[in-house]
């Protein structure tokens, strides 16, 4: 599958909880959405494997680089791992849209040496303090929409925007 002209292939990462990141996917994966997106699924469950899963899924799905990756807070410690299996496909990545932070900052954050690695876009809506706070300490940038709708027109924004 081709990206859209001038735009980032979208992949979105799994998180079987929550509500917003399913309808964002299904927005922004129809047929009449002008991006390509990625809805990547694993199988439901806990595993100590699911980073090994996720990156397997992202790499039969075959996204056009650059990318710009999905995730939920309760999904972003897979960040780390997809980012370097990114890298060692040579696939660019420019940039990291982290969603549902109505549920406050993140409770482990995999920010290190290898993460991230790309701007990070953290989608806040009014009232999200903490994980306002939380982005504003890492120096991610900060952007409001309030439902799914409005978070998927933000990331399709985003992937045209970040698109060399």
């Amino acid at each position: 599958m081709l990206a859209a002209m001038g735009a980032c292939s979208i992949v979105i990462l799994p998180d079987e909880a929550s509500a917003a990141r399913a309808e964002c996917a299904e927005i922004l994966a129809a047929p009449a959405s002008n991006c390509t997106a990625f809805d990547i699924a694993v199988p439901p469950g806990a595993s100590d494997l699911k980073f090994v899963q996720v990156c397997a899924a992202i790499m039969v799905a075959d996204p056009r680089p650059p990318l710009l990756i999905v995730s939920t807070l309760a999904s972003m410690h897979l960040l780390p791992a997809v980012a370097r299996a990114q890298r060692a496909a040579r696939h660019l990545i420019r940039g990291y849209v982290l969603i549902d932070a109505g549920h406050g900052a993140p409770v482990a954050d995999p920010s290190g040496e290898s993460w991230p690695d790309a701007p990070v876009f953290l989608v806040a809506s009014i009232g999200d303090d903490a994980a306002r706070l939380h982005a504003n300490l890492r120096g991610w940038q900060v952007v409001d929409a309030e439902d799914a709708r409005d978070i998927a027109a933000l990331i399709n924004d985003l992937a045209h925007e970040l698109a060399p």
